[in-house]
């Protein structure tokens, strides 16, 4: 199986998105704090994996990871978060196209989230 393209590699910022799926588990509804364990102390092993299996064509995405989160009103709703692989590289691909995206938006009309660029703290 072909891997993706190697210059589509090159352009994905492992520090920007490793740094921003640091910031983003703070905010998951699903208490996983092995999941920040591996973005800590273990990130770069997790980005050469996935750069591994991206250039080899042996990337699968997983499936997520669903818990019933209450609301205040005592509801639930469901909340899901992505394996480590999948969170790493679907920042990374929302980073990469996140600039062309907001581009093409007329900002006059369009008032959604945007990522913060430059983004030094990860905010998002």
């Amino acid at each position: 199986m072909a891997g993706l393209n190697q210059g589509i590699i090159d352009q994905l910022d492992k520090e920007k998105a490793i740094g921003r799926v640091r910031t983003d588990l703070q905010s998951d509804f699903i208490f996983a704090p092995q999941y920040k364990l591996i973005f800590d102390v273990l990130a770069d092993d997790l980005w050469d994996e996935l750069l591994k299996q991206l250039k080899s064509g042996t990337y699968h995405p997983g499936s997520l990871i669903t818990a019933e989160v209450p609301k205040p009103s005592g509801m639930t709703r469901p909340g899901s978060i992505l394996y480590p692989l999948d969170r790493a590289l679907y920042q990374a691909i929302s980073d990469l196209l996140a600039p062309v995206l907001d581009s093409q938006l007329d900002g006059s009309r369009v008032f959604s989230y945007r990522l913060l660029d430059p983004d030094p703290t990860f905010l998002m």
